[in-house]
């Protein structure tokens, strides 16, 4: 699994340098619980699970900074509005195409194991370091 993942998401190579990298800064937001079943009610998510996305993101990425936030959302199926209770994780780093398409393969492995239709993983514009 862990040759898995660094496949997933890993730091520029040389070979990527060439590659135009820009700075840029990566949010996603990691859920609490999982979707509302049939009848609304949201199972919290195990810690197990949490602990081993943190420790996957210390080994991937060079730092974050993370945030205990809560959000809302309509739920397409029933149109209801849900509350939303996760972590936001906020990453600096050089991204390449190659970056881009192997932070979608982890989206989906983050989508899997949190049983969510969608995990929200949003990259910046440029951004600048002061």
């Amino acid at each position: 699994m862990r040759n898995a993942l660094r496949k997933v998401v890993r730091r520029t190579k040389r070979a990527e340098a060439q590659e135009k990298a820009a700075l840029r800064t990566l949010t996603i937001l990691i859920p609490r619980s999982y979707n509302p079943d049939a009848k609304g009610v949201r199972k919290r998510v195990e810690l197990s699970k949490l602990v081993r996305t943190f420790r996957e993101m210390r080994r991937l990425f060079p730092g974050y900074s993370l945030q205990d936030t809560e959000g809302w959302y309509r739920d397409p199926e029933t149109g209801k509005g849900v509350r939303d209770r996760h972590f936001r994780c906020d990453i600096d780093l050089l991204v390449t195409q190659s970056v881009i398409e192997n932070l979608r393969k982890w989206k989906n492995i983050l989508e899997q194991r949190f049983e969510q239709r969608a995990i929200y993983m949003r990259l910046s514009e440029r951004a600048i370091w002061l």
